[in-house]
Order: structure tokens, then C-alpha cells, then sequence
């Protein structure tokens, strides 16, 4: 069992060091089973891939990954606007995280998960999951950097991101103004009184216009 985890810890550090980042990203780090990234704003992104053993046969386990986002320009807004959400999976400046299970389609997984059977192909799984990563993981860090869009028109769907983050209305906003398309905030406003309004727990009714301009204040002075 440790002969084939070993041999895909090895492929995948080559497959992830394979990989071509954009221009926000000024250094990146592959070691065992993580990927960090250095983005141009300060973000950090750590990317963890491990192994693990469920139902399996002697030989046998199965990979996940996660994704967590850590400082940058929105986590800084948010601590000036002092709107920050204190939470016990969103610590050490963390402010987005994710696993692979909410990221990826099950129809594009074996049971949800990422599984090494004895019969299963190491390289072509292992493929598989550096595919998902790049499919899947890097547009949401390219979305918190430049592609506000793409975080927007997903931000209250099955894939969307109010659940993943530490202030899931005032991120909503904020990516809106970056966007500078301030009309799309009535959108996060609609959707924090929606389906998913328990989920948005930095929305109050009362408070939310105060919270808004304290959002706009503090990005005029940057």
C-alpha cells in the first residue's frame, strides 16, 4: 500500500509542477500533497490533496483535496471595515475554504471520492484529480483576483460560494464594486433574504445599508 501512495505522491508532484499559473501569481510551491500559491495582492492559496482509507482492500485508499484562501485584498477590506465574521474554520486570516466534494460534479467521481483501487490506473487517476484542480479549484482563486464575474454568477447556486466563505453577503458586495458594477449588489442583497438566508450570517436587515457603506469607505481609500 505504501509502495502505490508513494508512487502517486510522486506523479502528482510532477503533474502539479506541470501546471501554468497567470499573471496574479508571483511564486508558487509544490511539495508532498500541497500546492501553495502566492498571488500579486498578497492572497495565499493552499491547495492539500491527501490520502486516506474507507472501504478499502489492503492496497487500496482514496484522495481528496481542499482548497483554502488565506489574507488578500478582500480579507483586508474586510478587517478595515471592521465587518469581519470570526469563525472557528476561518482562522489564521482564512476567509474562503472548500473541499472537492462541493467543487466537482459526483457524476465526475468514483462514490465522491477519488479512489485507488488495485485494478485502478495511478497516472491516469492521478490526471484526474490535477484536471479537477485546474478545472474546478483555480477559477474560484482566479475569481477572488481578477474574474469577479465568475464568483458572481455562481454566488447563490449549487456551486456557488456563500457557504465557503467567512462573510458571505459583504464578500458578495465587495467583489460587486470591484466589478464596478454596484447595480449587481440588490442580486447579493435578494439572495441573503433567499433560500440560503441562513447560511449568509453577516446580513442583518437593520444594518446591512451601514455595513455597505463602511464596505465603500474604506475601498475609496485604497
Amino acid at each position: 500500500m505504501e509502495n502505490r501512495r508513494n508512487i502517486f505522491y510522486q506523479l502528482l508532484k510532477i503533474k502539479l509542477k506541470t501546471i501554468e499559473f497567470p499573471d496574479y501569481t508571483i511564486k508558487t510551491r509544490v511539495t508532498k500533497g500541497n500546492l501553495d500559491i502566492w498571488c500579486i495582492d498578497n492572497m495565499h492559496v493552499v491547495i492539500n490533496i491527501t490520502d486516506f482509507v474507507t472501504h478499502h482492500k489492503k492496497g487500496e485508499f482514496a484522495v481528496n483535496f481542499g482548497l483554502s484562501l488565506y489574507s488578500g485584498t478582500i480579507y483586508e477590506i474586510l478587517q478595515q471595515s471592521t465587518l469581519l465574521v470570526e469563525h472557528p474554520i476561518f482562522r489564521r486570516e482564512r476567509f474562503y475554504v472548500n473541499t472537492h466534494y462541493h467543487l466537482v460534479p459526483n457524476s465526475e467521481l468514483d462514490d465522491g471520492l477519488y479512489n485507488f483501487y488495485l485494478e485502478t490506473d495511478i497516472d491516469k487517476q492521478t490526471e484526474k484529480i490535477v484536471s479537477h484542480i485546474k478545472k474546478y479549484a483555480l477559477p474560484i482563486i482566479y475569481g477572488f483576483q481578477k474574474d469577479y464575474n465568475y464568483l458572481l454568477d455562481r454566488f447563490d447556486s449549487s456551486t456557488g460560494i456563500y457557504r465557503n466563505v467567512c462573510n458571505p453577503f459583504y464578500i458578495g458586495v465587495i467583489l460587486c464594486i470591484l466589478n464596478k458594477m454596484e447595480e449587481r449588489i440588490d442580486e447579493i442583497i435578494n439572495y441573503a433574504r433567499g433560500a440560503h438566508a441562513i447560511s449568509y450570517t453577516d446580513f442583518s436587515e437593520e444594518n446591512y445599508k451601514i455595513g455597505i457603506n463602511k464596505i465603500k469607505q474604506v475601498m475609496q481609500t485604497q
